[in-house]
């Protein structure tokens, strides 16, 4: 197609080459191809990774819970693979950013530089800046900025659009980052655990309360016992979760410990007034810490906190009251201690019900020593102590990663089976689930945990009762037994109230049976070591939150474990499907998406500008400026070829102007060959005259003589 300017001979008349041809002016198309094509790349993986920082691409959620269905490996791997796809578009558009946009400014440049209306000016300067693509010319840039005959609105906007297209895809890296997830698939729920082996489940049992009611005392009490036998404040304890969710140890205090795990954490701190004697502790059948990952779940858990307050002897109860109340005494010349557990310790205080339980138990504990045995000062000590205890029993959600890996708080009330369907992978016991017979065990059941504590520190075979039932001779072989025994507390929290611990007695007795004088005398001192933690109202509560803890927790692992084939519900945690996500943060949408649009717009109102008008050439190429430079004349001030001079940017006039405008001479072809011949625009370098869309060739033409 023609794409030279129809020009004048010397004495004004067509030249014989342009007298022959057709006109150049037509409406070209291609910018708007080449527009669609860029932004696909350039918006397609924008919206995906904003979609994705949301919910997978054809998905409704990266959790896949029970509810929305299950997903396969192979659905996993879609997703990764939607990740990848939008990495390799955004690369192809960061490729093609500077081109297209270049070659966008370029076709714009040459209706700019078409005069279009009367009142239009450009200098002869702007039309070789544009002609230069000086957008991409940061030295040119520069230069227009303070010479008004270089710089032009299209040139500078052309540079600020380039800066955008160049500095988009830095700063969205690092506003946009990826981090990686799970996603739970067919391999990682429960049912599918017994059809292939799946390394990414661990699996743990958590007991039915109807289990907890029936659990007889005789398997708790001894394990309370040997877990008292063996505990220390400082001691970690696998299975005690702290109530604040707050797992790791960290909290939102000056000071941040990862001992949370020991009780010291709880007593200690407390006492010296950190900002932790609020903190309170539970026991589950589920180890501390445990996460589901993918999976979600929930698991039983059982509190318990002491309040004591020394009272007036005359305030213990004259007859233990109950139906069946625990009592133990040791009356001799040298000291009385009494112990009154009210209430029914040989049935369970928990229902069938996975709603939340909370029950009340008391204890007194009354210690009166004969002013007339003499003792050391520190243990003539005299006291009534009533402590109550309040405990509760109730669902947790595990941590996982549906809840960011917090423990959920106790639940009032079990979530219903539309819920448990929907949100979580619970399930029930086989025996439920079978409807298999229950057959309780038909010993006496596990009271409350305050009355278990008792029994373990009063009770039969306790360390109380030892010496209770000691007797009282030469025979310094029963001292060593029962210091060998079952002794609670052995170390430290006597001397919490600043009286010898446990194993100080018995070490003193193991040095030198001696120590205490006669045998006797041995055994009251022990007993006055056991005993006096309970003189002091918060030594007592740490002595028996300790011991309840003990109880909890024997109750939870002991009816879990006990009852894992059929009677226990199954928990399991899973890793799952590892894949890659965007992070969801509205900053990094916000800022990217504003430079999109910026972009977008940018290229949409080039590719509209550039195909709504007729120009006479697609570019301005050399072909085109060569033809332009035909026009100009000796008296534009272009110096001569290998001679710089620096009046070439600058002194450029046409027909005694600076004009860079195109437009259309005041002559036609019909004028030159008759009027039958059609008129045909003549085209010149700083003509006056209007270019109009009426003027185009909507015809290709067809011998096209060159591209441009």
């Amino acid at each position: 197609m023609a794409s030279s300017i129809t020009t004048l001979t010397p004495n004004g008349s067509l030249s014989a080459a342009a007298a022959k041809g057709k006109s150049s002016l037509r409406y070209r198309k291609r910018s708007v191809c080449l527009s669609v094509f860029y932004l696909i790349f350039l918006v397609v993986p924008w919206v995906i990774t904003c979609v994705m920082m949301f919910r997978p691409v054809a998905q409704s959620s990266y959790d896949n819970l029970p509810g929305t269905g299950a997903y396969t490996d192979e659905d996993a791997q879609s997703m990764q693979r939607w990740l990848d796809a939008t990495r390799a578009m955004d690369t192809v558009a960061t490729v093609l950013a500077l081109p297209v946009l270049s070659n966008l400014l370029a076709q714009a440049a040459v209706r700019y530089t078409q005069r279009q209306s009367s009142g239009r000016s450009l200098k002869l300067g702007q039309l070789f800046a544009l002609a230069d693509r000086g957008w991409a010319n940061i030295p040119l840039v520069a230069k227009s900025v303070t010479s008004p005959r270089l710089a032009s609105p299209l040139l500078l906007m052309g540079a600020l659009l380039s800066l955008v297209a160049l500095v988009q895809p830095p700063i969205r890296s690092v506003l946009v980052r990826y981090e990686p997830t799970s996603i739970a698939t067919c391999a990682d729920v429960e049912q599918e655990v017994y059809l292939v082996r799946n390394m990414r489940l661990q699996q743990w049992f958590d007991p039915e309360p109807s289990d907890l009611a029936a659990c007889p005392r005789g398997l708790i009490i001894p394990k309370v016992q040997r877990k008292l036998a063996d505990l220390t404040e400082s001691d970690a304890q696998p299975y005690l979760w702290t109530e604040t969710g707050l797992g790791n140890g960290t909290f939102p205090h000056t000071y941040q410990g990862p001992y949370s795990d020991k009780f010291w954490y709880y007593w200690v701190l407390a006492e010296q007034g950190y900002p932790y004697q609020n903190l309170s502790f539970y026991a589950s059948s589920v180890p501390r810490g445990t996460t589901t990952g993918v999976l979600r779940y929930h698991a039983l858990r059982q509190q318990s906190e002491a309040h004591c307050e020394t009272v007036p002897r005359s305030a213990f109860p004259s007859t233990c009251p109950g139906d069946a109340p625990f009592t133990a005494s040791l009356l001799n010349q040298s000291m009385v201690v009494r112990v009154c557990s009210p209430g029914s310790t040989d049935r369970s205080p928990w229902t069938a019900t996975r709603n939340r339980q909370t029950i009340s138990e008391d204890l007194w504990i009354d210690v009166e020593i004969n002013t007339d045995y003499r003792f050391e000062t520190s243990y003539r000590v005299n006291f009534t102590t009533h402590c109550t205890s309040n405990s509760s029993l109730g669902y947790f959600e595990l941590p996982s990663r549906h809840n960011g890996e917090v423990p959920g708080p106790l639940l009032g009330r079990w979530p219903d089976r539309a819920d448990i369907a929907s949100s979580f992978h619970d399930l029930t016991s086989y025996r439920d689930d079978y409807n298999i017979p229950y057959e309780s065990w038909s010993m006496t059941p596990t009271p409350g945990p305050l009355a278990t504590s008792a029994l373990a520190l009063f009770g039969n075979n306790s360390f109380f009762w030892n010496i209770q039932h000691a007797t009282q001779s030469n025979n310094t072989d029963v001292l060593r037994s029962i210091c060998l025994g079952t002794v609670p507390f052995p170390k430290s929290i006597s001397s919490m109230a600043g009286y010898s611990s446990m194993s100080e007695a018995c070490y003193s007795i193991a040095w030198d049976p001696k120590f205490y004088g006669t045998p006797d005398r041995a055994l009251m001192n022990l007993m006055i070591a056991f005993t006096v933690p309970f003189a002091n109202a918060r030594t007592a509560e740490h002595v028996l939150e300790a011991a309840t803890f003990a109880a909890n927790e024997a109750l939870l692992t002991t009816t879990g474990n006990a009852g894992w084939g059929m009677y226990a519900r199954q928990l399991f945690s899973s890793t799952g499907y590892q894949i890659e996500r965007p992070v969801k943060r509205i900053a990094a949408i916000a800022v990217v998406s504003a430079l999109l649009l910026v972009q977008v717009a940018a290229v949409v109102a080039l590719a509209a500008y550039n195909a709504s008008f007729p120009t006479w050439t697609a570019t301005l190429d050399a072909l085109a400026m060569a033809k332009i430079g035909r026009e100009i004349d000796d008296a534009a001030g272009l110096g001569p070829l290998g001679i710089r001079d620096r009046q070439d940017m600058g002194g450029l006039v046409v027909h005694g102007s600076e004009s860079g405008l195109i437009g259309v001479l005041e002559r036609d072809r019909g004028s030159e060959m008759g009027d039958t011949a059609p008129p045909v625009p003549v085209l010149g370098l700083g003509a006056p005259g209007v270019i109009i869309r009426k003027t185009a060739s909507r015809k290709p033409e067809s011998k096209p003589e060159s591209k441009v």
